[in-house]
């Protein structure tokens, strides 16, 4: 079922159905002496598909922008947003926390030129204030030297990301693991 905040697709449908009773409504001759006025509750009925869309955001969108984000701070290695894309309670099985973690980014992301990072996959399971997501992403490396350009530089990554929400109403990532590279078992500690 499509929820309504996040799509404004149901409610367009409404406004139609609802604009094509009208129409009816009015061809038979009972409508006639309204005016114009009946048609302002198809136009409402779009307007607040796409308010509703627009203005109020569920978890789910509030976790797909922070996630999003954390895709663009990866191919950008812009730091700026690091801090509210990783939650101050970070940790995982390699990063005992958000600092390490940095560190780590700093130094990995240093060493990569990200060309192209896109999803591929996105399974995102919401309970009350924690969520669960499996990813899984294409990332291809562009070659800066001759020998590097002639290694592989497409990768398929799959990892598992879990979100936390902050009592301010934001969702962050306080922990990732890594599952496989390539169809390949991985984990953090072969990341170099």
């Amino acid at each position: 079922m499509t929820n309504i905040l996040e799509e404004p697709w149901l409610l367009l449908f409404v406004s139609l159905v609802a604009l094509g009773g009208i129409v009816l409504f009015r061809q038979s001759g009972a409508g006639q002496q309204s005016g114009g006025k009946l048609f302002l509750i198809p136009l409402g009925i779009a307007l607040l598909g796409f308010g509703l869309d627009r203005f109020i955001k569920t978890d789910r969108e509030k976790i797909e922008s922070t996630l999003n984000r954390s895709i663009r701070f990866a191919r950008t290695r812009n730091f700026e947003d690091f801090d509210t894309i990783f939650s101050p309670n970070y940790s995982d099985a390699f990063h005992r926390n958000r600092d390490q973690l940095r560190q780590f980014c700093e130094s990995s992301l240093a060493m990569a030129d990200i060309e192209r990072l896109s999803k591929r996959r996105f399974l995102l399971t919401i309970r009350k204030d924690a969520a669960e997501a499996d990813l899984s992403v294409m990332v291809r490396l562009r070659g800066l030297t001759r020998e590097y350009a002639g290694s592989k530089s497409l990768f398929f990554v799959e990892a598992r990301l879990y979100f936390e929400a902050m009592p301010d109403g934001r969702w962050m990532i306080r922990s990732c693991e890594l599952v496989s590279l390539n169809n390949q078992p991985f984990n953090w500690g072969g990341v170099p």
